[in-house]
């Protein structure tokens, strides 16, 4: 399972060299989908054979799954159609609040090797530090939507003023 994860790090690496902005090469879906099912085959693996349980994938994972399930939730909650395109994932509005695309790839990665090393530390860590773990995850993440909101409340001020 080592040699499968260091195999598949070391040819996403391969992409990102190439992926930063301005882009070079595009993943796309086929790509993408493929990744995420290697991903999340050896999660399950980890979690089957008792390497972790399953909140270190969790907690690897949780931009895309705290991003898309908050996205979808506002989404039906302000009865929009959550089936037809839109621009309404953090990523994207933090693009539209100015922050532009190279600022806002830097900070998701920056975002995700926290994950990343937050994981690594739920992993050694016993149980009162791993539940204090995911709750700063959860604080963190609400912490990020609220200042993604204020970026965009500023945006919408400057847009407004008379010139």
């Amino acid at each position: 399972m080592a040699a499968a994860a260091v195999v598949a790090t070391a040819a996403a690496g391969g992409f990102l060299v190439h992926n930063l902005p301005p882009a070079s090469i595009f993943m796309g879906d086929g790509g993408s989908t493929s990744v995420g099912f290697l991903a999340a085959a050896l999660a399950m693996m980890g979690i089957h054979e008792g390497l972790f349980d399953m909140w270190v994938p969790i907690l690897i994972f949780s931009p895309f799954v705290a991003d898309a399930t908050i996205t979808l939730i506002r989404r039906l909650l302000s009865g929009k159609r959550v089936w037809e395109p839109h621009r309404e994932h953090y990523y994207q509005r933090l693009v539209l609040a100015g922050w532009g695309h190279r600022k806002t790839v830097f900070t998701e990665y920056a975002l995700m090797m926290l994950c990343g090393a937050a994981a690594v530390f739920y992993l050694r860590s016993g149980e009162v530090m791993k539940l204090v773990v995911l709750c700063a995850a959860l604080i963190m993440y609400g912490a990020f939507g609220r200042a993604v909101g204020g970026l965009e409340a500023r945006r919408l001020d400057r847009s407004e003023r008379p010139a």
